[in-house]
């Protein structure tokens, strides 16, 4: 048997060899791919937050009592994360890469006895 005008057995032998050969398209070229170089700023961004045996009960990171910038700056989503419900935005860490530090406070706060027992 023939398939495109070739015997059988090439085209089973060279479909991996073409599969391999599409899948060398992802390089550091690929958009979302990021190089960094040491003392470069990494941002570090939160998420959803949500209880582990309900997946469908989730919150924005910045609704729970936690350290909050003044401006909250959402970072674009792709079609995947968006439909995944991720509602991803930057965090008030400052970390750079392939340095080393020391604990760090990132702030202050005093929560009420309500904020405590949500």
């Amino acid at each position: 048997m023939t398939v495109l005008g070739y015997p059988r057995s090439w085209s089973c032998h060279c479909l991996p060899v073409l599969i391999l050969l599409l899948g060398i398209g992802h390089g550091p070229w690929v958009e979302g791919v990021t190089h960094y170089k040491p003392g470069d700023p990494v941002i570090l961004y939160v998420n959803k937050v949500g209880p582990y045996h309900n997946p469908q009960e989730t919150y924005h990171y910045y609704q729970l009592p936690v350290c909050c910038p003044e401006k909250i700056r959402h970072k674009s989503l792709s079609l995947g994360e968006v439909l995944d419900g991720d509602r991803m935005a930057e965090s008030l860490y400052e970390i750079r890469f392939r340095e080393n530090v020391e604990k760090r406070i990132l702030c202050h706060m005093q929560l009420s006895s309500a904020q405590v027992s949500c």
